[in-house]
């Protein structure tokens, strides 16, 4: 079974960056904890400007992915950053090695 890779550039154009880091922070604890689906979920910011970044996230399959979305974490980060104005850009791809 091929690994299902989501990558999710992401910019902040209005808000706290710091506060969007800080919700992206505890979503990543929680989706690693809970989430036995769930290979690799990693936030990484970009050296040039903390507004931006990126989160990679790797899982055993894209139906693991689906119930991630519907975890009650996957929510609360929404919540937590829905004042804050995210510019998002997401690719899917799948990890063909290991």
């Amino acid at each position: 079974m091929r690994e299902f890779v989501l990558i999710a550039q992401y910019e902040v154009k209005d808000g706290s960056p710091d506060e969007f880091l800080k919700a992206a922070l505890i979503e990543s604890e929680a989706v690693l904890k809970n989430e036995e689906g769930c290979r690799t979920f990693e936030i990484l910011e970009s050296d040039d400007e903390k507004s931006k970044g990126l989160i990679y996230e790797v899982y055993v399959d894209e139906e693991a992915f689906e119930k991630h979305k519907e975890t009650p974490h996957y929510s609360a980060f929404y919540s937590a950053i829905d004042n804050i104005d995210v510019e998002w850009t997401v690719s899917r791809y799948w990890r063909l090695s290991q």
